[in-house]
């Protein structure tokens, strides 16, 4: 059974850049957001769940040069901020995306939470992380 930090508002942990961790993220962001108040049931949920699953996949497919990838969820007041994190120093473009998929859908779905999507460089080596916002405007049970 997972144990999650006694404090919820913030979970962060690495994963080996392979397939599997995909679904590895999905599950141990499903049980952080419930843990936080997120309703399993809610759009919002599965919303962030989907750009766990979105972004991890990116990273495992697209940054070869790293061996891990960082997820980390952190919930601050009435905003939820989901990041990714690996060590390829390639950087990633939010323009020019393809609709409705990859980090297009990421975005939109983001927008619909009047949330944001960005990049940054890592600050201790090779690397980029994308972040998301989601502004929760009521979705807290």
């Amino acid at each position: 059974m997972l144990r999650l930090p006694a404090h919820p508002d913030h979970l962060s942990w690495a994963l080996p850049s392979i397939r599997g961790s995909v679904q590895a993220a999905r599950d141990r962001s499903g049980q952080w957001l419930h843990r936080a108040g997120i309703a399993p049931d809610s759009t919002l949920f599965d919303a962030a769940l989907q750009v766990v699953a979105e972004l991890v996949s990116n990273a495992v497919q697209h940054a070869d040069l790293s061996p891990d990838v960082q997820v980390s969820l952190a919930l601050e007041g009435y905003l939820l901020t989901i990041s990714v994190g690996d060590q390829d120093p390639r950087p990633v473009s939010l323009e020019g995306l393809a609709p409705r998929q990859g980090l297009a859908m990421v975005s939109g779905l983001a927008r619909d939470y009047s949330g944001d999507v960005r990049t940054e460089p890592a600050c201790d080596g090779p690397g980029k992380s994308v972040i998301v916002r989601f502004a929760l405007l009521g979705a807290i049970e």
